[in-house]
């Protein structure tokens, strides 16, 4: 099951607008793959831990009663490394990375650990864990809240290890294991809510090796284990101390481990998975009629460690892990599972992924998989989703919350809603949903993180008019499409984060125009810059030489246009033969199919439906899907129907070859994935290819930008002071002199308006929305306010951000303002009122823009006369009052922007970036900084997108020449 978090109630509140916007609304998207940061970091997880791993679903999963969802329990490393802990790994919506690992369990020393649900579906479910400190075996229950565990209790007198967990049919969980002298040993509850009881059941010889256990009623269970170096058949009862033992019939292999173990009440028959001492796999079955043993159709694998998965159909899925890291699966056949006999009917075994060290699974029968394994090459904690509608898979690094500074890549949203008029709509309602046919996604939303799927998610705008959306890259290039609705929108808006990156490899424009290198050339058709592209100082695709470059770049660039949907007419398909045909000697080639009859040439050609045991392979598209993007499902032919979306594949599956394997290219997810199949055919890694597709911030120039504006800030306080100083005693000759002015002018104006209308005006419209016309180098109008790479930083401070900013008011300023306010009092009268005037004439244009055709120019002028006129005199009256006033806020704002933040995630984000910029030294967050930095990041990408990306605005990180004042108050030159 994909991990589906809901919002917490902060992200789900809705707050009404100030006031109804004008209809229709518009939206704008903004996307792009960035280089990105989140305040977490991995979970190590012991790997000499025998059984390291628990999945269990927790039924108020992230504090959400009814929210059932995969979590686990894990042996990991302790902060000081030096012991091994107990942690819950629990989804959590308020984290960055959606989870945090919690140690509930004290400083007990952890050794392995084993959980399940008992009685799941029933009022009297609950949640156990089991943790073996290597002498005493305990048990805690997960309490209603969903993140809470009681306290560790010692289970029986009996030291219990190799912990594994087993169901009756009516859903009783037994946990068993062996004792210290080898034995079996099983614990369970004897009634519902009963305290668990441990029984030992004695054996000839120890239990070697792994070895699995089944129940096949409340009570009676059979045991496949290795006893005294033979194959055993176990059979027994709960609470027995005595067994019937037997040879394991059939069975003829020199057995190493019992890997799986699973009993199906539907045909009444005994399944396990077993490893011979040369690593083969088996499957022995017993069914009510005869006992088999059947090896697994397809490539032979040599196995390291296998996890069951139950369909809630009742079918087995066996996971396997070989001893070349890589993961596989082994399916019961979906439309006939079990033969006439009983004995299940496997399907091939299909691989998924690489570099796995370990997998595990919840014992609870589930639409799609949730597997948590161990991530071989740095021993952290992975977790591998099946989205149960696609069943298309995703994958990565189980990040918990911390404040350590993690390097990621996303796919970053930015959804603008406007109004009518192209203002922004802020604190308004939408909602987001997959489209159909898309996968479930997790996303990060402000300071939340949800999951967002067909079920309709509701989020509000922030105050901006925006919602912010950060995908991280768990299936490779792969992102869903999204529906955005709201009311008084005409129809609901696509999203796609993930159409930024398809439309350049379809051969249109650049990418990333600001990234320091400058942005990526244009993707080429002939190959160019598939050949030359780098990352971190190495070729990106190996592979890509002569002419298979430019047959890999032209099956990227027509599949991308496959998925976004822009295949231009007069294309029936295309073929990629990744090997010359059998008997020439020609290489690789791609081939446009212009017409209807050449595409069923060339179906023909390639050959009919694959045969034997591969005959069902295209069933399980996901599986298919992954292990292509994987590069594990090696293409070999492809032919692609671009009207209706089928690729007609031939691969290679190991030593074995599967032809005419249809698929469905039905969108931008599978484009990507068949994509990331053609990258890895020429030996360029798919996370590899996510870093040279990704934007990335040009962090020196943004940081010297945000040094100099600082510095200008810094400068106000005293300017403004000797200002104030210099122009306090000449102030009343001039304020008479230029009410005179401004009287002569306002008069002239007047005149010359008459009684003309704003709408009476050659060029009057009413304003735009943003457009992504170019208007200064390579800069839209858009990119001044809606582009999401412009807005990291704000989107940064917004979400994490906290409510109380730990800001501390400056006291002096309060004598010189209680004088200001007397002279306000004093002289507010006519301002107020002149004010009011203006406020009357500019109603009509802030309320009603459609209106404002029909307003008078010279009313409004004439309003704007009055409010300048008594601004004067105020001002007049006013300035010795504020000069006093003004040396006081200015000494308030020095004190203000010179305030360091304690923002917890946000300060680990800024001594980041000051390393990243190259000024680590420069790593204090304070009020004067933050608000340099905000300013710094769109000012130094927009002056990058128009003049070009070499330059930056501030490159010696100093603001201008005019940075001090004589003692006439005159500017001069210096400073900086």
């Amino acid at each position: 099951m994909l991990l589906t978090t809901p919002a917490p109630e902060r992200a789900r509140r809705v707050r009404e607008p100030a006031a109804d916007p004008a209809t229709p609304l518009q939206v704008n998207v903004s996307q792009v793959l960035s280089h990105d940061v989140v305040t977490a970091d991995t979970i190590p997880v012991d790997t000499t831990s025998a059984t390291p791993v628990a999945v269990f679903d927790n039924p108020a999963s992230g504090g959400v009663p009814g929210n059932t969802q995969a979590e686990a329990l894990a042996v990991v490393a302790a902060a000081d490394s030096q012991t091994t802990q107990f942690a819950h790994i629990a989804c959590d919506p308020s984290a960055d990375s959606g989870w945090t690992m919690r140690t509930p369990f004290g400083e007990l020393v952890a050794a392995e650990v084993a959980a399940g649900v008992a009685y799941p579906d029933s009022s009297q479910a609950a949640v156990f864990g089991f943790l073996f400190d290597g002498t005493t075996l305990h048990i805690s229950q997960l309490q209603q809240d969903g993140l809470t565990w009681s306290g560790p209790q010692p289970v029986g007198s009996t030291s219990v290890s190799g912990l594994h967990t087993a169901y009756t049919p009516a859903g009783r969980l037994v946990l068993y294991g062996a004792d210290v002298d080898g034995n079996l040993a099983t614990c369970y509850q004897p009634a519902p809510g009963a305290p668990f009881t441990t029984t030992v059941c004695a054996l000839p010889s120890p239990l070697a090796g792994d070895f699995q256990l089944v129940l096949s009623d409340e009570t009676s269970w059979t045991l496949v284990a290795d006893i005294g170096g033979e194959p055993m058949l176990v059979v027994g009862v709960l609470g027995g101390s005595e067994a019937r033992r037997s040879s394991l019939p059939e069975y003829t292999g020199t057995l190493k481990q019992v890997v799986v173990g699973f009993w199906s009440p539907a045909v009444n028959t005994a399944v396990f998975a077993l490893v011979d001492t040369d690593n083969t796999l088996n499957l022995w079955a017993q069914s009510p009629s005869i006992t088999v043993v059947q090896p697994p159709a397809g490539p032979a694998l040599s196995v390291a460690s296998a996890v069951g998965h139950v369909s809630t159909d009742g079918t087995l899925n066996i996971y396997v892990q070989d001893t070349s890291l890589n993961l596989w699966v082994l399916h019961q056949d979906p439309v006939v599972p079990w033969n006439d006999d009983g004995t299940p009917n496997w399907s091939p075994l299909i691989p998924l992924d690489n570099g796995i060290a370990g997998v595990a699974s919840s014992g609870s029968p589930a639409d799609a998989p949730t597997l948590f394994a161990i991530d071989a090459a740095i021993g952290s904690l992975r977790l591998h989703a099946q989205d149960p509608q696609t069943l298309m898979w995703r994958s990565g690094t189980v990040l918990t919350s911390s404040l350590n500074a993690y390097e990621v890549a996303r796919y970053r949203t930015e959804v603008t809603v406007m109004d009518a008029n192209g203002a922004p709509v802020p604190q308004y309602p939408v909602a987001l949903a997959a489209a159909r046919g898309s996968s479930a996604c997790e996303l990060s939303c402000g300071d939340a993180t949800v999951t967002v799927g067909s079920d309709p998610v509701s989020l509000t705008t922030d105050a901006l008019g925006k919602v912010t959306l950060a995908m991280l890259t768990t299936a490779g290039l792969a992102a869903p499409e999204l529906t955005l609705t709201a009311e008084g929108l005409t129809e609901s808006a696509v999203v796609q984060p993930g159409s930024g990156v398809l439309t350049y490899l379809s051969g249109q424009g650049t990418l990333n125009p600001t990234n320091p290198g400058g942005p990526l050339p244009q993707f080429d058709a002939g190959g160019d810059t598939l050949a030359a592209a780098q990352v971190d100082g190495a070729r990106l695709a190996p592979g890509a030489t002569g002419s298979t470059a430019g047959v890999a770049a032209a099956a990227i660039q027509n599949t991308a246009m496959v998925g976004l949907g822009t295949t231009p007419p007069g294309t029936a398909g295309f073929r990629l033969r990744t090997t010359g045909p059998s008997g020439t000697d020609s290489g690789p080639r791609f081939t446009v199919l212009r017409t209807p009859e050449e595409l069923a040439r060339a179906l023909a050609e390639a050959g009919g439906k694959p045969g034997s045991f591969w005959s069902d392979i295209e069933r399980w598209a996901g599986d298919v899907w992954e292990g292509i993007k994987n590069g594990l499902i090696k293409i070999a032919d492809t032919i692609v129907n671009v009207v209706d979306r089928i690729a007609t594949l031939t691969v290679q599956i190991g030593e074995e070859i599967a032809a005419g394997i249809s698929l469905a290219v039905a969108g931008l997810e599978q484009a990507a994935h068949f994509i990331s199949g053609v990258f890895a055919w020429v030996e360029a890694e798919i996370d590899q290819v996510v870093k040279w597709l990704r934007a990335l911030f040009d962090f020196g120039a943004i940081w010297r930008s945000k040094m100099a504006l600082q510095y200008a800030m810094g400068q106000i306080p005293s300017l403004v002071k000797q200002f104030t100083a210099h122009y306090q005693s000449a102030a009343d000759t001039w304020f008479a002199s230029q009410k005179e002015v401004i009287g002569q002018a306002f008069g002239a104006a007047k005149e010359t308006a008459g009684d003309t209308p704003y709408g009476g005006l050659p060029a009057y419209q009413l304003p735009p929305p943003s457009t992504t016309t170019v208007v200064a180098g390579g800069a839209a109008s858009a990119d001044f306010s809606q582009n999401v790479h412009h807005n990291w930083l704000q989107d940064k401070v917004s979400a994490q951000a906290p409510d109380d900013p730990g800001v501390t008011a400056y006291q002096p300023v309060e004598g010189p303002w209680q004088a200001f306010a007397v002279h306000l009092s004093d002289a507010e009268g006519d301002f107020t009122g002149a004010m009011a005037d203006l406020a009357g004439a500019l109603q009509t244009l802030i309320e009603h823009p459609e209106n404002f055709t029909g307003q008078g120019i010279s009313d409004l002028l004439g309003a704007v006369e009055g409010l300048v006129d008594t601004g004067l005199d105020l001002a007049d009256t006013m300035v010795d009052a504020f000069a006093g006033l003004c040396d006081a806020a200015m000494d308030g704002l020095d004190d203000l922007l010179g305030q360091e933040l304690e923002w917890g995630p946000l300060n680990t984000l800024w001594q980041w970036m000051a390393g990243a910029a190259g000024y680590s030294y420069d790593g204090k967050l304070t009020v004067g900084a933050l608000i340099a930095l905000l300013a710094a990041f769109p000012t130094t990408v927009l002056y990058k997108l128009i003049e070009g990306v070499d330059t930056e605005p501030f490159p010696n990180g100093t603001f201008s020449p005019y940075g001090a004042l004589a003692e006439d108050g005159t500017a001069m030159a210096g400073g900086g």
